[in-house]
Protein backbone atom coordinates (compact mmCIF):
# COMPACT_ATOMS: atom_id res chain seq x y z
CA UNK A 1 0.00 0.00 0.00
CA UNK A 2 1.57 3.43 -0.74
CA UNK A 3 2.19 6.02 1.64
CA UNK A 4 -0.11 9.35 1.88
CA UNK A 5 0.91 12.69 1.69
CA UNK A 6 0.99 12.77 5.18
CA UNK A 7 2.80 9.88 6.39
CA UNK A 8 5.87 11.34 3.69
CA UNK A 9 5.19 14.50 5.47
CA UNK A 10 6.00 12.98 8.95
CA UNK A 11 9.14 10.79 7.48
CA UNK A 12 10.38 14.14 5.68
CA UNK A 13 10.29 16.10 8.88
CA UNK A 14 11.82 13.07 11.43
CA UNK A 15 14.86 13.30 9.10
CA UNK A 16 15.19 16.90 9.07
CA UNK A 17 14.90 16.82 12.92
CA UNK A 18 17.58 14.58 13.05
CA UNK A 19 20.14 15.47 10.36
CA UNK A 20 19.42 19.08 12.19
CA UNK A 21 20.10 17.36 15.29
CA UNK A 22 24.23 17.39 16.18
CA UNK A 23 24.24 14.91 18.71
CA UNK A 24 22.43 12.47 16.64
CA UNK A 25 25.16 13.20 13.37
CA UNK A 26 28.01 13.06 15.50
CA UNK A 27 27.07 9.18 16.40
CA UNK A 28 26.15 8.87 13.03
CA UNK A 29 29.36 9.82 11.74
CA UNK A 30 31.09 7.58 14.54
CA UNK A 31 29.17 4.60 13.70
CA UNK A 32 29.84 5.11 9.55
CA UNK A 33 33.61 5.50 10.56
CA UNK A 34 33.45 2.62 12.64
CA UNK A 35 32.03 0.59 9.75
CA UNK A 36 34.40 1.58 7.15
CA UNK A 37 37.31 1.13 9.44
CA UNK A 38 35.45 -2.98 10.05
CA UNK A 39 34.99 -2.89 6.20
CA UNK A 40 38.91 -2.41 5.39
CA UNK A 41 39.72 -5.00 8.04
CA UNK A 42 37.29 -7.46 6.48
CA UNK A 43 38.97 -6.69 3.27
CA UNK A 44 41.98 -6.96 4.59
CA UNK A 45 40.89 -10.78 5.96
CA UNK A 46 39.20 -11.62 2.72
CA UNK A 47 42.33 -11.14 0.68
CA UNK A 48 44.56 -13.34 3.22
CA UNK A 49 41.99 -16.47 3.14
CA UNK A 50 42.07 -16.33 -0.85
CA UNK A 51 45.54 -16.25 -0.93
CA UNK A 52 45.83 -19.19 1.73
CA UNK A 53 42.96 -20.98 -0.50
CA UNK A 54 44.60 -20.53 -3.48
CA UNK A 55 48.11 -21.79 -1.51
CA UNK A 56 46.34 -25.12 -0.31
CA UNK A 57 44.50 -25.40 -3.62
CA UNK A 58 48.12 -25.66 -6.00
CA UNK A 59 49.22 -27.92 -2.93
CA UNK A 60 46.93 -30.25 -3.65
CA UNK A 61 46.98 -30.54 -7.50
CA UNK A 62 51.15 -30.85 -7.30
CA UNK A 63 50.91 -34.20 -7.96
CA UNK A 64 48.53 -33.44 -10.83
CA UNK A 65 48.99 -32.92 -14.57
CA UNK A 66 46.84 -32.35 -17.97
CA UNK A 67 46.90 -34.13 -20.71
CA UNK A 68 45.46 -32.60 -24.20
CA UNK A 69 45.54 -34.27 -27.51
CA UNK A 70 45.71 -37.98 -27.28
CA UNK A 71 43.64 -39.76 -30.02
CA UNK A 72 41.54 -42.70 -29.07
CA UNK A 73 42.25 -45.78 -31.36
CA UNK A 74 39.57 -47.98 -32.37
CA UNK A 75 38.49 -50.01 -29.52
CA UNK A 76 40.66 -49.02 -27.41
CA UNK A 77 39.91 -47.14 -23.66
CA UNK A 78 41.37 -43.93 -23.78
CA UNK A 79 40.83 -43.81 -19.80
CA UNK A 80 42.10 -46.66 -18.82
CA UNK A 81 45.52 -45.90 -20.66
CA UNK A 82 45.73 -42.58 -19.64
CA UNK A 83 45.19 -43.66 -15.80
CA UNK A 84 47.80 -46.58 -16.47
CA UNK A 85 49.72 -44.07 -17.61
CA UNK A 86 49.30 -41.08 -15.12
CA UNK A 87 47.98 -43.74 -11.80
CA UNK A 88 51.65 -43.68 -10.75
CA UNK A 89 51.51 -39.83 -9.45
CA UNK A 90 52.62 -41.05 -5.86
CA UNK A 91 54.83 -38.73 -5.45
CA UNK A 92 55.76 -35.10 -6.77
CA UNK A 93 59.20 -36.40 -7.58
CA UNK A 94 57.47 -39.08 -10.20
CA UNK A 95 55.14 -36.30 -11.64
CA UNK A 96 58.32 -33.84 -11.81
CA UNK A 97 59.88 -36.16 -13.87
CA UNK A 98 57.18 -36.54 -16.76
CA UNK A 99 56.38 -33.17 -16.39
CA UNK A 100 59.94 -32.13 -17.40
CA UNK A 101 60.14 -34.43 -19.86
CA UNK A 102 57.27 -32.75 -21.94
CA UNK A 103 59.66 -30.83 -24.43
CA UNK A 104 59.99 -34.57 -26.08
CA UNK A 105 56.75 -33.86 -26.76
CA UNK A 106 57.01 -31.04 -29.17
CA UNK A 107 55.59 -31.28 -32.79
CA UNK A 108 53.21 -33.88 -31.85
CA UNK A 109 49.39 -33.04 -30.86
CA UNK A 110 50.15 -34.47 -27.11
CA UNK A 111 50.73 -31.39 -24.27
CA UNK A 112 51.03 -31.71 -20.92
CA UNK A 113 50.15 -28.92 -18.15
CA UNK A 114 50.43 -28.88 -14.77
CA UNK A 115 47.26 -28.53 -13.06
CA UNK A 116 46.72 -24.91 -11.51
CA UNK A 117 45.01 -23.24 -8.60
CA UNK A 118 42.16 -20.85 -10.23
CA UNK A 119 44.00 -18.08 -9.26
CA UNK A 120 47.19 -19.58 -10.09
CA UNK A 121 45.24 -20.18 -13.65
CA UNK A 122 44.19 -16.64 -14.01
CA UNK A 123 47.70 -15.17 -13.25
CA UNK A 124 49.15 -18.04 -16.15
CA UNK A 125 46.84 -16.45 -18.49
CA UNK A 126 47.18 -12.94 -17.80
CA UNK A 127 51.14 -13.50 -18.13
CA UNK A 128 50.05 -15.62 -21.46
CA UNK A 129 48.36 -12.53 -23.11
CA UNK A 130 50.49 -10.00 -22.35
CA UNK A 131 54.28 -11.72 -23.11
CA UNK A 132 52.75 -14.70 -25.67
CA UNK A 133 52.64 -18.09 -24.47
CA UNK A 134 56.55 -18.99 -25.27
CA UNK A 135 57.57 -17.01 -22.17
CA UNK A 136 54.99 -17.49 -19.90
CA UNK A 137 54.75 -21.10 -18.42
CA UNK A 138 54.30 -22.73 -14.64
CA UNK A 139 56.60 -25.25 -12.70
CA UNK A 140 55.12 -26.55 -9.55
CA UNK A 141 52.43 -24.28 -9.46
CA UNK A 142 54.53 -21.43 -9.66
CA UNK A 143 54.23 -18.63 -12.23
CA UNK A 144 57.29 -17.92 -14.13
CA UNK A 145 57.55 -15.13 -17.16
CA UNK A 146 60.70 -13.98 -19.56
CA UNK A 147 60.52 -10.21 -19.83
CA UNK A 148 63.19 -8.67 -21.61
CA UNK A 149 65.60 -11.21 -21.06
CA UNK A 150 65.16 -11.68 -17.83
CA UNK A 151 62.90 -14.47 -15.66
CA UNK A 152 60.55 -13.17 -12.64
CA UNK A 153 58.64 -15.43 -10.74
CA UNK A 154 54.94 -14.72 -9.42
CA UNK A 155 54.48 -13.92 -6.40
CA UNK A 156 50.92 -15.76 -5.43
CA UNK A 157 51.46 -18.00 -1.89
CA UNK A 158 50.59 -16.97 1.55
CA UNK A 159 52.72 -14.57 2.41
CA UNK A 160 51.32 -10.96 2.82
CA UNK A 161 53.24 -8.39 1.64
CA UNK A 162 52.41 -4.13 2.33
CA UNK A 163 53.93 -2.88 -0.88
CA UNK A 164 54.07 -4.16 -4.14
CA UNK A 165 55.70 -2.39 -6.95
CA UNK A 166 55.66 -2.87 -10.63
CA UNK A 167 57.89 -0.72 -13.12
CA UNK A 168 58.00 -1.09 -16.82
CA UNK A 169 54.75 -2.89 -17.01
CA UNK A 170 54.14 -1.22 -20.34
CA UNK A 171 50.91 -0.34 -19.46
CA UNK A 172 48.19 2.54 -21.21
CA UNK A 173 44.90 3.82 -20.56
CA UNK A 174 43.51 0.82 -22.69
CA UNK A 175 44.15 -1.40 -20.01
CA UNK A 176 41.70 -1.33 -17.40
CA UNK A 177 43.34 -1.72 -13.73
CA UNK A 178 40.99 -4.81 -12.96
CA UNK A 179 43.43 -6.85 -15.02
CA UNK A 180 46.21 -6.81 -12.85
CA UNK A 181 44.59 -5.26 -9.44
CA UNK A 182 45.27 -8.17 -6.17
CA UNK A 183 42.86 -8.11 -3.47
CA UNK A 184 43.12 -6.35 -0.86
CA UNK A 185 45.59 -3.81 -2.36
CA UNK A 186 45.10 -0.48 -3.06
CA UNK A 187 46.43 -0.31 -7.20
CA UNK A 188 47.93 2.98 -8.11
CA UNK A 189 49.14 3.31 -11.69
CA UNK A 190 51.43 5.76 -13.56
CA UNK A 191 50.96 4.89 -17.41
CA UNK A 192 53.29 5.30 -19.52
CA UNK A 193 52.63 8.32 -22.76
CA UNK A 194 53.92 8.03 -25.88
Amino acid sequence: MPMTKSQRDDIKQCLLDCLSDKDFMSILADKVSELQGQVAVNQKEIGNLKRKLNYFEQNQKLKHLRLYGLKEEENENLIERVQDTFSKFISINARRELFLQKKSLKGSAVVITEELAQLNYKLLQLAKGRVGPKDAWSREGDIFVKFRGKINKGFLNDRKYDVVELSETWMNSSLPSSIVSIDGYNFVRSDRVG
